[in-house]
């Protein structure tokens, strides 16, 4: 996760699962990301395993809030899950203009 003064910014590898099985759930504080990934059916003795299968999620707090209108994600072709998070910005006070109707 990284922030500018605009935005948070949340990097997750997520390769080996397909992207219709990722679910990211945000509030205006919070985010939770999960997905699976299902074990292929292997016929024969298994040497060696370097991916780890099941169910996966994390879950991350903001230290300001989030707006959740405007944020999106995106995947890029090498399982790298790109979510934008917009700081949510406040009105500031404004005097409004009175209009005369006839």
């Amino acid at each position: 996760m990284y922030e500018d003064k605009d935005n948070f910014f949340v990097l997750a590898v997520v390769f080996g699962t397909f992207f219709e099985n990722i679910k990211v759930d945000i509030t205006t504080e919070s985010l939770k990301i999960s997905y699976s990934i299902e074990k292929e059916n292997i016929s024969g003795e298994i040497l060696a395993e370097e991916v780890e299968w099941g169910n996966f999620s994390r879950s991350i707090i903001f230290p300001a809030e989030i707006d959740v209108d405007r944020s999106f994600a995106e995947i890029s072709k090498n399982g790298i899950l790109k979510i934008t998070l917009p700081k949510f910005v406040k009105a500031e006070k404004r005097t409004l203009k009175i209009n005369i109707v006839e």
